[in-house]
């Protein structure tokens, strides 16, 4: 048996549908200590991962070098990008911010996480629909293989204007909407009531659409390898293809599992599965602790 990882807290915010992100879903500080100015992304995830870090954590810390950050997006810096290129286009290039630059790279929000709060341990971004999920998994290897400790990880996403409108204006189309949700996983019992524990994680790359029935069976099988028969677990899919009228992004899984397998579920096993629009789906497994 592998040593146990532990869910020790999760948030999950969104705003109100249709509306952008309030106050209420903003860290209050605005520029970072290196790279200037704070995207509205980094503000969220900062948000996010100050109701998600012990007490312990604040940014006058001591670098913690056991202690890292995986985040999932599928925008990544578009908004950036495009406010760079329409501010040449619209008032000249002298007007484009040096901190655009930093800003606009697509790891600048795990990495303003981990500079904020000093977090020295890895540091890891996943591009794409299942980024998410899959930061929490790389997460998880990075504590199984012992390069760290602790672990932020989860999925955020801040769509630009133009991407909403391109998708809302799609027949059927799901409108893009922000979302951010964050797991503090850790191989040490927390001193409190852990939420769950995590149990395995599977994936297959098959080029196939949807979810059928078979194929998620045969993702928790996988995940379930070696473990104790339990009963089948509750499961929670994400599918780019046939995403809700309000889709997160990456953060759609995340969000999932904090809140539909978190936040108020009975005690046992529950599987996230999500797939990507293209192919290649994933599983997390975990194991809801009684209270």
């Amino acid at each position: 048996m592998h040593e146990p990882i532990y869910i020790g807290a999760a948030c999950a915010l969104t705003p109100a549908a249709g509306a952008a992100p309030d106050a209420a879903m903003l860290a209050p500080e605005t520029r970072a200590r290196k790279s200037g100015a704070l995207t509205l992304k980094a503000r969220m995830v900062l948000a996010a991962a100050r109701r998600c870090l012990p007490s312990a954590y604040s940014a006058d810390s001591a670098p913690d070098h056991l202690t890292g950050v995986s985040l999932g997006t599928q925008c990544g810096t578009l908004d950036v990008a495009e406010q760079s290129l329409q501010t040449v286009v619209e008032q000249g290039f002298r007007h484009v911010l040096p901190s655009w630059y930093s800003n606009g790279l697509p790891n600048a929000t795990s990495a303003a996480l981990a500079s904020f709060y000093n977090l020295g341990g890895p540091n890891l971004t996943f591009m794409g629909y299942q980024g998410g999920l899959e930061a929490i998994v790389q997460a998880c290897r990075q504590l199984r293989s012992g390069r760290a400790s602790a672990m932020l990880a989860g999925g955020f996403d801040l769509p630009p204007a133009s991407l909403a409108q391109r998708r809302g204006d799609a027949p059927d189309g799901a409108v893009p909407q922000a979302g951010v949700a964050l797991l503090w996983l850790t191989r040490a019992r927390p001193a409190g009531a852990p939420l769950a524990q995590v149990l395995g994680w599977s994936q297959d790359g098959l080029a196939e659409p949807g979810l059928a029935p078979a194929r998620v069976a045969a993702l928790v099988a996988a995940a379930q390898a070696g473990l104790p028969a339990a009963a089948a677990p509750l499961c929670h899919l994400a599918d780019a293809a046939s995403a809700a009228p309000h889709d997160h992004l990456a953060a759609s899984a995340p969000l999932l599992l904090v809140r539909q397998a978190l936040e108020g579920a009975q005690p046992g096993r529950h599987a996230i599965v999500v797939r990507n629009s293209n192919a290649g789906a994933l599983c997390l497994l975990i194991e809801r602790l009684p209270a």
